[in-house]
Formats: C-alpha cells, sequence, structure tokens
C-alpha cells in the first residue's frame, strides 16, 4: 500500500521496494524510485468553421520546489470573438501533516456557445438563409478549494467560487437573443469521495465513488432591457439554486489483481453519472 500511495503521487516512473536482511526475521526496507519529468510546455493552432482560427500556450509544472505543488498558466488567443483568455492555477498538496491540500483556480476566458434552435432556417424568396446562432460568454472569476483524506481511501473537499459571466450577442436573431444573460454567481460546495483504485491514472481494480453537492446564490439581468417580456421575466432577478451529482465507478480485472504495479491486464470499467 505504500508503494501504491507513492507511486500514484504523479512523481516518479517507477518505485521498486528492495529489501536486505538485517537479523532473524527482520528486514531493511528501501524505495528506489526514478522521478518523471513534472515540466510542460506546450504550444499549438486549431482552426474550425465555429471558432475560426485560435492559437494557444501553456506551462505546467506538476513538481514545483520539489515539492509536488503545481503551477499552471494556458494562455488562448483568436477566434470569432478576438479576446485573450487566461488560466492560473496552483495546487499545495500537504498544508500539514494531515495532508490537507489547497487548490486555486483563477480565469478570464471565453466560451463560445450556441443558441437553442441549431438549424434556424429562413426562406428568402426561392432560396434559404441560415441564421447564425453563434455568442459567447466572458467568465472571470476562480475557485477556492480544500480537501483532505481520513480513514481509509476517503476524502473531503469543500469549494468556494465567484464567477461574474457577459454575454456578447454577435448576431443572434431577436427570438434567439432571450437565452442571452449576465449573471453573478457566487457557490460554495461540498464532495465526499471514497477511491479504492490501485493506479489512479490506469486502475485495473477497485472503484471510485463521489457524491457532491452545491448551493449557490445567481443575480441575473439581461444584456439589453428589450429582452424583458411578460413572458420571460421570472428568468431574470436574483434566485438561489443547488446542484448535486453522484459518480460510481468500478473496475472489474478480467485475470486478476495486479501482483506488481508495472502489469496490464484486461479489465471491464463500469460508470454510472
Amino acid at each position: 500500500k505504500d508503494q501504491q500511495k507513492i507511486f500514484n503521487m504523479g512523481l516518479f516512473e517507477t518505485v521498486e521496494p528492495v529489501g536486505t536482511p538485517v537479523g532473524v526475521g527482520k528486514l531493511s526496507l528501501s524505495l528506489t524510485v526514478k522521478e518523471k519529468q513534472s515540466g510542460t510546455v506546450s504550444a499549438g493552432i486549431g482552426f474550425s468553421n465555429r471558432q475560426q482560427l485560435i492559437g494557444f500556450a501553456q506551462l505546467a509544472e506538476t513538481n514545483f520546489r520539489g515539492m509536488a505543488e503545481t503551477v499552471s498558466i494556458r494562455w488562448e488567443t483568436g477566434g470569432i470573438t478576438g479576446r485573450s483568455t487566461l488560466e492560473l492555477g496552483y495546487v499545495q498538496p500537504w498544508l500539514d501533516p494531515k495532508h490537507t491540500s489547497l487548490s486555486v483556480q483563477l480565469y478570464d476566458k471565453v466560451f463560445v456557445r450556441f443558441a437553442n434552435r441549431l438549424n434556424d432556417q429562413v426562406p428568402v424568396g426561392t432560396t434559404t438563409t441560415t441564421q447564425d446562432n453563434r455568442y459567447f460568454e466572458e467568465r472571470v472569476g476562480g475557485t477556492v478549494t480544500v480537501g483532505r483524506p481520513f480513514k481509509e481511501n476517503y476524502r473531503a473537499d469543500v469549494t468556494l467560487r465567484a464567477d461574474n459571466v457577459r454575454a456578447n450577442p454577435l448576431a443572434l436573431d431577436s427570438t434567439n437573443s432571450e437565452i442571452l444573460q449576465n449573471v453573478k454567481i457566487a457557490s460554495l460546495g461540498g464532495s465526499l469521495v471514497h477511491d479504492t483504485r490501485d493506479l489512479f491514472l490506469d486502475p485495473v481494480s477497485g472503484y471510485y465513488h463521489s457524491a457532491s453537492l452545491q448551493l449557490g446564490h445567481a443575480d441575473i439581468k439581461p444584456i439589453d432591457p428589450s429582452q424583458l417580456t411578460v413572458a420571460n421575466q421570472n428568468v431574470f432577478g436574483s434566485s438561489f439554486f443547488a446542484k448535486t451529482m453522484v459518480e460510481l465507478r468500478n473496475y472489474i480485472p478480467l485475470r486478476g489483481k495486479r501482483k506488481k504495479l508495472d502489469e496490464t491486464k484486461p479489465t471491464v470499467a463500469l460508470r454510472t453519472q
């Protein structure tokens, strides 16, 4: 189990135990490890009819200061919005001897969305013109998560989230533009996980069960006062919300459990969410 826990840190390519007899019924045990490459740099460009030309660059380090901390930065520019986005992340896995963790995510980014009618077509004379149903959301905010393992294979986390969302209609028609909203969101969530997988990145046996609850408040406003109608006035304003999720995963080895961590075996994976 110690070998498995060290390997699941994701910092080492190999974790091999070496035993040396030191007396009758006694063994001196040491673990020989080989570190992984922990820093990555990536960049690229992409093109699609929906979003046009996009470029990105990303830098990440999963063993910052040699203390298993993670720092990351991602920058993206271009697309139909012509706007740059930025995401920053930091994870401190062990704030104290009880392995309390801290995760901070900050972002200023854009999501390209599509209206509720994906195939809007309006006849013009004897031809058909397809309407542009794209719009985008600017999201500025972040999350702070504090968590701690307890007992055997259990973990609990608490997450505080704040978002400021602004929508840009691009070229939506008057019907689809009713779905656009400017929203300020604040929420507090909690989650509980029971995880018995042998290896997190490549499980052969065990299960992963999680349940989460998020309670929040949203202040929803139209992007244009002309959007307000008798039919949709209940959509806007101040409201409280709750979001729940349960996820169950089960890994069934077809040829028995691993005897060594580097063994590969056929497995059936089941997932319900």
